[in-house]
Parts: structure tokens; sequence; C-alpha cells
């Protein structure tokens, strides 16, 4: 008989926390359930602007290349105590579920595989472009951080784009002067 484990949860427990398998700039990222049979990510951000944004944007998108809401969206919750790190964190986090990218993002599938051929590369890029078309020609919602890290591949090798974090609103015929996105990424 194997040992059970108790994973912490967040929101009441409708969410199991079960590997992080991010700690960055806006917040950390685990893997997880909701209501403990639907796998999910949980995105625990810092920042509620980042967080407003992403599931403003997630609640209208509905398109098959793109990442999809999972369960319920929270904010202004009190950190549990394995969250904090240090007295710099934060007073309140905002949780949001997404559904799990089995496969994970482009970027570890590159650093993995090394280069795409050019048939790879086009079965990767046609799935993004209708997600970006739909988001912007349906919806009028720009994404502003395109990135290897944001292009998902779920469980039946479907290309999803994910972290909406930086999206803009009301983009049709409107010129934006602010920068945004990934320095990395940026074109010169």
């Amino acid at each position: 008989v194997s040992p059970t484990i108790d994973y912490p949860t967040i929101c009441n427990g409708k969410y199991t926390l079960e590997k992080k398998l991010q700690n960055g700039y806006s917040g950390q990222v685990f893997q997880g359930h909701f209501k403990n049979n639907i796998p999910v990510v949980i995105k625990c951000c810092k920042k509620f602007l980042s967080w407003k944004v992403e599931t403003f944007a997630l609640k209208q998108l509905k398109h098959e290349n793109i990442i999809k809401l999972v369960g319920i969206s929270k904010s202004h919750i009190k950190p549990p105590e394995y969250m904090l790190v240090n007295s710099r964190d934060v007073s309140s986090l905002h949780i949001l579920g997404q559904e799990f990218a089995t496969y994970g993002d482009l970027y570890n599938l590159l650093q993995k595989h090394g280069y795409f051929s050019e048939k790879w590369t086009r079965t990767f890029f046609l799935p993004i472009l209708n997600g970006l078309v739909y988001a912007y020609k349906e919806k009028g919602i720009s994404h502003r951080d395109i990135k290897l890290e944001n292009i998902l591949i779920s469980e039946d090798g479907i290309i999803k784009i994910g972290d909406w974090g930086l999206a803009a609103f009301h983009v049709k015929n409107n010129r934006f002067h602010t920068s945004c996105g990934t320095i990395g990424y940026m074109s010169p």
C-alpha cells in the first residue's frame, strides 16, 4: 500500500495543488486538480491587473487553439503559508484555473528535440495564427506576448495559446504606443 499524500488546497478546497510548475515574476503556477478530478493548471497571480486582464480575456475567448478557463477565478485571497517565502510576499493572491496542457510548451519541446523542420513549424504555426486571428477579428483582443513559452500542447496534440495577462482589448483600428511583452522576443 502506497502512502497517502495530502496535497495543499486553495480556494476553499476547490483546487488541489500537486506540483509547482513555475515560480516567476508574476506569481506561482501549479499542476493540480479542480474538485479532485479535472486536471488543471492553477495560476496564483501576485498582480491583480494581470489576473483581471487574463480572466476577462479568457472568459470571452472560446476557440480550440486558446487555453480555456476551468473552474473558478477568485481574487484577493489570503496566501497559504506554504506560498510565503519572505516578508516581501504579497498580502493577497488572485487565482485562476486553466486546462492542463499535457505536453507543455514549445520552448521545452524545442529544448528537448532541437530545431523543428519546416513541416513541423507549419504544423505549429497554423493553429497559432488561427487562434490569434480569431481573438483579433471576432473579439478585438490582442495577445501582446507571443513566445514559445506561451504556446502549449494539449494531451490530444492541439496547439493552445496561453498567458493572456498582457492582452489589450478593443484593438481593431487602434494603434497602441506602449511597449509590452518579453524583451528577448521583441523586434529591434
